[in-house]
């Protein structure tokens, strides 16, 4: 039987659009990220597949370079900046181009560092198409 050297990480940053729910900070961000690589810094070799996966929340991204709207707050944008920074170091590309959200934004990514380790995906239209 052959095996697949592969590490899956997933990740999911709670928005800040609903009433009374916590406020996630850069630094509570960039804390997170820091335990990821810390875990891929112990991986021995040979290194292996990685992908990197979950609800970011970083609506002002624009994906798959990590570029920036207009009206980011000073958080998203140095959360952003720290995850182009992973990707950059550990040579993994954001594949999600497509938008995951009602409000058109990508906000559900996909990093992978080998291109042949997924096929294909689909973005299927939100369920709820208006803003509650």
């Amino acid at each position: 039987m052959k095996t697949k050297n592969l590490l899956i990480i997933n990740l999911y940053r709670q928005s800040n659009d609903k009433p009374g729910s916590h406020r996630l900070t850069n630094v509570e961000f960039r804390n997170a990220l820091g335990i990821i690589i810390a875990i891929l810094t112990s991986i021995k070799s040979p290194a292996p597949d990685i992908i990197l996966t979950g609800d970011f929340n970083l609506p002002h991204a624009i994906w798959p370079n990590g570029d920036m709207r207009t009206g980011a707050t000073s958080d998203e944008q140095a959360m952003i900046e720290d995850l182009k920074d992973l990707a950059s170091e550990w040579f993994i590309t954001q594949m999600v181009l497509e938008p995951t959200h009602r409000c058109r934004n990508t906000l559900d990514l996909l990093f992978k560092n080998d291109p042949d380790i997924m096929h294909s995906y689909t973005c299927k239209e939100a369920i709820f198409s208006t803003i509650l």
